[in-house]
């Protein structure tokens, strides 16, 4: 089967929040497919620390952080969960580990036709 994408949440995010942001998809995920997440921000002198995971969702889904790259006050985190469980609202979290002062962004991708497991 052949890697597809099935949908996004669109952007998110917040200027000058907690450092935690969510979104819904408008159609519930498929359950075995892979949820791909993406973020970006920017804090005063440095960047919005990602922990690992950085990511959840309300189904209790396992998100690895794969990427994290930084440039002075940015930075950018890519990871995923695949295989998922999903049944009706399907909300993704993204929290870095600030409390204030954070100006960041995510988008939550699904795709179909991912390995369910060892995808990367």
């Amino acid at each position: 089967m052949a890697v597809a994408f099935v949908q996004s949440t669109g952007k998110f995010g917040e200027s000058g929040g907690d450092g935690v942001i969510s979104a819904t998809f408008g159609t519930t995920p498929v359950a075995g497919n892979c949820i791909a997440v993406l973020s970006w921000g920017h804090r005063s002198a440095t960047g919005p620390d990602y922990p690992d995971p950085f990511a959840s969702d309300n189904k209790t889904n396992t998100y690895s952080r794969d990427v994290t790259q930084g440039a002075a006050a940015w930075d950018v985190a890519i990871g995923h969960a695949e295989n998922i469980t999903s049944s009706a609202t399907f909300t993704v979290t993204v929290d870095v580990t600030q409390t204030a002062g954070v100006t960041m962004y995510a988008a939550a991708l699904e795709f179909s036709g991912v390995a369910t497991s060892a995808a990367l």
